[in-house]
């Protein structure tokens, strides 16, 4: 074949994978759409641009490694109908979307974003918001891991999005579909304050393997899935025998995880490797409780 013909013939190809390329979806995103569901399912497709969605898109904050930030309107709506899961080129996104009743948000409820400078999450308050048709969801991502909706022990809700490592986040408002968007992606470094998730419980305090004083009280912060009771806080010694027990105090409610915080009094006289347990009500299939374990040091600093 000539020259000329095999470049004809490129042409031809050329103009095929135009056309298919733009009778198809664009490229560069991967969403997950968390169904109002008790068990999410999960849908992918490609849309929106590898820079990010281009509809309903406003310019959102700068990255940050800690801090706060808030924004919306108070009365706009009182329920999130939705989270999705987007990947995109060099970060990834969850998208909140918020309703009033039944119907669409007319825009953004008062909010507030907010991380500590070594936590492993981000903490989305919504005063304002009293119902979810979900609970939280697996997210898969490279920075985000997870995310549980709670609810809050004065007013309304707040959602957690865990993170894998360290990591820089922003917040970006979309008001045209009373949606909105927070943004991670991966920084230099590790986590020094790790969630510990399980099944049931999660614990955003103490930290894994963090260092506390002995003879003060060991503050415990965290939620459950259990709808009904009240977790029981053990903290056991290096042999496994308990020296303290306090019951958390719980928020109420049954859509959402409920947020329970309290504080063991450690004693005074101990010092070395302690194990915190957070245990649940019996489970429904087996009766055995649900035990989520904090390792923690005590009065003794320790060896990286």
């Amino acid at each position: 074949m000539s020259r000329v013909a095999l470049g004809y013939l490129a042409a031809l190809l050329s103009l095929s994978f135009l056309a298919m390329g733009c009778g198809g979806e664009e490229q560069g995103v991967t969403r997950t759409s968390t169904q109002p569901t008790a068990a999410a399912k999960t849908n992918l497709d490609a849309t929106a641009e590898a820079e990010g969605p281009s509809t309903n898109t406003e310019e959102g904050s700068s990255w940050s490694g800690a801090g706060g930030e808030s924004g919306g309107g108070k009365g706009t709506a009182d329920r999130i109908r939705g989270v999705e899961f987007e990947v995109h080129e060099g970060y990834e996104r969850v998208i909140i979307e918020f309703g009033s009743g039944d119907q669409e948000a007319a825009g953004i409820p008062r909010w507030s974003l907010e991380k500590l400078a070594e936590g492993g999450y981000v903490r989305l308050r919504l005063p304002g918001v009293t119902s979810t048709p979900t609970d939280g969801e697996d997210l898969a991502g490279l920075a985000a891991d997870a995310y549980y909706v709670v609810r809050h022990p004065k007013e309304g809700l707040f959602v957690d999005v865990v993170a894998l490592g360290a990591f820089e986040y922003r917040a970006t408002e979309l008001p045209g579909a009373g949606q909105l968007a927070i943004d991670f992606r991966r920084a230099p470094g590790g986590l020094t304050c790790p969630v510990v998730q399980d099944d049931n419980t999660v614990v955003t305090q103490p930290c894994e393997a963090e260092e506390v004083a002995a003879g003060e009280p060991l503050a415990v912060e965290g939620y459950a899935r259990d709808p009904e009771g009240s977790p029981t806080l053990v903290l056991l010694n290096e042999e496994g025998a308990p020296v303290a027990t306090e019951t958390a105090r719980v928020s109420g409610g049954d859509e959402a995880w409920r947020h329970f915080e309290s504080s063991v009094a450690l004693p005074p006289s101990y010092e070395g490797f302690a194990t915190l347990q957070v245990v649940g009500d019996q489970g429904p299939d087996d009766g055995v409780s649900a035990r989520t374990e904090v390792p923690v040091f005590v009065g003794v600093g320790r060896d990286d």
